[in-house]
């Protein structure tokens, strides 16, 4: 989780990280895992007060990105979240 948690009502707001919400599996149906590769991939993101509000196209925007390191050398994946500052996410 990001942030430090505030007890308080009318603190501030947090949120969980990349790795925290794939890993929580709340956006699993909006989700995606991709292995880099030299052709690419367009993936689109939505923020998670979109998805709240359901204002995203299912199957075609994505919360969160998991990206597999294949590299021998380094074998940790990689995770990405859109933070857009509006909703939930307002005050982070």
């Amino acid at each position: 989780m990001m942030g430090n948690p505030s007890y308080d009502n009318n603190g501030p707001q947090i949120c969980w990280n990349a790795a925290k919400s794939w890993e929580s599996g709340w956006y699993e149906e909006d989700s995606v895992t991709v292995t880099p590769s030299a052709s690419g991939e367009f993936i689109q993101l939505v923020g998670v007060a979109d998805w709240v509000t359901e204002k995203y196209t299912r199957g075609m925007h994505r919360v969160v990105l998991q990206i597999l390191d294949s590299s021998i050398a380094n074998d940790l994946d990689y995770y990405v979240i859109y933070n857009r500052a509006k909703g939930p996410n307002a005050g982070v």
